[in-house]
C-alpha cells in the first residue's frame, strides 16, 4: 500500500507539471552544442506522450520508472528534463535502488550542487558499490555536506525552546550522515585508519546504528577485532529491523570468534552495550527533548508547572490522550465530554488521562485554563 500511494503521488505530480506546460529555469539545463530546439508543436507532442506514458504506469513505482527513462531515451534534450530527473531520483529512493540514486542523485547536483538531501542520498548510494573511483566522488559529497552543516546560520526569531532542540538536532544528524560517508568513502578507498576515525565521530555526533555498524566493520578491518565487537553491539542495542539485527549478531559473532575460542563473554558484551545506549539516550533526550523518539512509551511530557512526566512511568496502562490549543475551536467542544469520560474512570487505577497541549506559545495556556475554568493538570507535547 506504500509503495501504491507514493507512486500514485509522483504520477499525479509529474503529470500535473507536464499538462500544465511548467518547464525548469533556463539555467537548469544547459544544451551541448549538438542539441537544437526542438518546434512547439513537437514539444506539445512530447508532453502529450509523457502523460500518456505516465497514466499507463499506473500504480507500480518500477512502470512509472520505466516508462519515464524510456520517455528520456526518446527525448533526451527534453525540456522537462530536470522535473523527469527529479521524479526518477524520488522513485529510485522508494525503490531503494542505489544504481540509480547514484545515476539521478548526479543529474540532481548538476542543477543544485548545494542540495543537502541530494548530497546526503547520492553520496550513501555511491560508497554501497564498493568502487574506488565512485568513493572518491562520495568523499566529495560528504565533505560538502559537511561544510553547509557547519555553516553559521542566525537562530529564527523568537525560537521556542523546541525550535531550537529541532534544528540541532537536525543539523547533528546532518554532520553526522556526512562523516558516515566520508568513512565508508575513505575505507574503499583504502584509508582505513581514517575510516575508523571518521565512523566514531559519526556515532559520537548522532550516535545512529549505522555509524555503530560503520566503526565496527573498519575497525575489524583494521584489526581491531575487540572493539569492532563493542561498537557492532552498540549497532545492535539501537533501533533497526529485524533482519539487521539478525546480521549485526552474526557479524558480531563472526568477529568475536576470531580472537575467542567459543562465544561465551559475548552477552555480557550485549547487555554492556544496551545499559550504555539506554543512559546514551537519555542523556540525548535531557539535551532535545522528545525529538530523536521513535517509540511512544520513550517520550516525556512537560506539565505546567515544569515536572517532567516520562509515559514509561505509565507502562501497563490504558493512556488516554487529549490534544488540543487554545486557538482550536473543537477542541473546546469535546472538552466536556473528555472530561465525562475521565470522572467515568477516576477510581480506575488501569487507567491514564493526560491533556496535551499544542500551543506553540506556553505562556497563552495558563491564561486560557484560568477564563475557560479548565483543570490545570496539563502537559505541553515537546517535552
Amino acid at each position: 500500500m506504500k509503495h501504491q500511494y507514493f507512486s500514485a503521488a509522483i504520477v499525479f505530480t509529474v503529470s500535473c507539471l507536464f499538462v500544465s506546460g511548467q518547464t525548469p529555469p533556463a539555467h537548469a539545463v544547459v544544451p551541448t552544442p549538438a542539441q537544437s530546439a526542438a518546434p512547439a508543436q513537437n514539444g506539445n507532442t512530447e508532453q502529450q506522450e509523457l502523460q500518456k506514458s505516465v497514466q499507463e504506469a499506473g500504480a507500480s513505482v518500477v512502470d512509472f520508472v520505466r516508462a519515464l527513462e524510456q520517455h528520456l531515451a526518446k527525448y533526451p534534450n527534453s525540456s522537462l528534463r530536470q522535473n523527469i530527473d527529479a521524479a526518477l531520483f524520488r522513485a529510485a529512493k522508494e525503490m531503494k535502488d542505489n544504481r540509480r540514486i547514484a545515476k539521478y542523485g548526479e543529474r540532481m547536483l548538476s542543477y543544485d550542487p548545494n542540495d543537502v538531501s541530494v548530497l546526503d542520498d547520492t553520496g550513501k548510494a555511491l560508497v554501497t558499490f564498493g568502487d574506488p573511483n565512485l568513493a572518491k566522488k562520495a568523499l566529495e559529497y560528504g565533505k560538502k555536506l559537511e561544510q553547509l552543516a557547519n555553516q553559521n546560520h542566525p537562530a529564527p526569531a523568537n525560537e521556542t525552546d523546541r525550535e531550537k532542540g529541532k534544528r540541532i538536532f537536525e543539523r547533528d544528524r546532518q554532520i553526522a550522515d556526512s562523516l558516515l560517508i566520508q568513512a565508508n568513502a575513505a575505507g574503499t578507498i583504502g584509508n582505513v585508519h581514517d575510516a575508523v576515525t571518521l565512523a566514531k565521530k559519526s556515532f559520537d555526533t548522532s550516535m545512529s546504528a549505522d555509524a555503530a555498524r560503520a566503526a565496527g566493520h573498519w575497525l575489524a578491518q583494521a584489526g581491531q577485532q575487540d572493539e569492532a565487537v563493542s561498537y557492532y553491539a552498540d549497532a545492535f542495542a539501537l533501533g533497526d529491523s529485524p533482519q539487521v539485527h539478525a546480521q549485526d549478531r552474526r557479524t558480531m559473532s563472526e568477529i568475536y570468534l576470531r580472537t575467542h575460542p567459543n562465544e561465551k563473554g559475548l552477552g555480557d558484551i550485549v547487555l554492556n552495550a544496551y545499559d550504555r545506549m539506554n543512559s546514551l539516550m537519555s542523556q540525548r533526550n535531557e539535551r532535545f527533548g522528545n525529538t530523536n523518539t521513535t517509540r511512544p512509551i520513550d517520550f516525556r511530557l512537560t506539565s505546567l508547572n515544569g515536572k517532567t512526566l516520562p509515559l514509561e512511568t505509565l507502562k501497563g496502562k490504558v493512556i488516554v490522550m487529549d490534544f488540543w490549543a487554545t486557538w482550536c475551536g473543537p477542541c473546546r467542544q469535546q472538552h466536556p465530554l473528555y472530561e465525562q469520560v475521565k470522572e467515568q474512570f477516576k477510581n480506575d487505577a488501569r487507567v491514564a488521562f493526560l491533556e496535551v497541549n499544542s500551543d506553540e506559545d506556553h505562556s497563552l495556556v495558563e491564561p486560557f485554563l484560568a477564563k475557560e475554568k479548565w483543570n490545570k493538570d496539563v502537559y505541553f507535547e515537546d517535552g
